[in-house]
């Protein structure tokens, strides 16, 4: 998924990362994976998503994965998720 030097560099940048993973099947029975590297959430993160969570929790959600994820584009990943708020 990403190389070592990646690693290095995203550590670098970000501090504190981490690998996520989630998988998920859809209303056909095809299993989606989605892979990557978020980093360790804020306090102006989790403001953020306090307060929109009680306008609208998925978006919410997904606003603060969008945030999170530092690899891959995390465009995407999101839309691919988009379908299936309870991933």
């Amino acid at each position: 998924m990403i190389e070592k030097a990646q690693i290095e560099e995203l550590k670098k940048k970000h501090g504190e990362i981490y690998e996520g993973e989630r998988r998920f099947n859809d209303e056909d029975d095809k299993l989606h994976e989605v892979e990557f590297v978020y980093r360790k959430p804020h306090t102006a993160d989790i403001k953020a998503h306090s307060k929109s969570a009680t306008r609208n929790p998925i978006t919410a959600n997904l606003n603060l994965i969008q945030s999170l994820i530092i690899h891959p584009e995390p465009g995407p990943l999101i839309e691919e998720m988009r379908e299936y708020p309870a991933v």
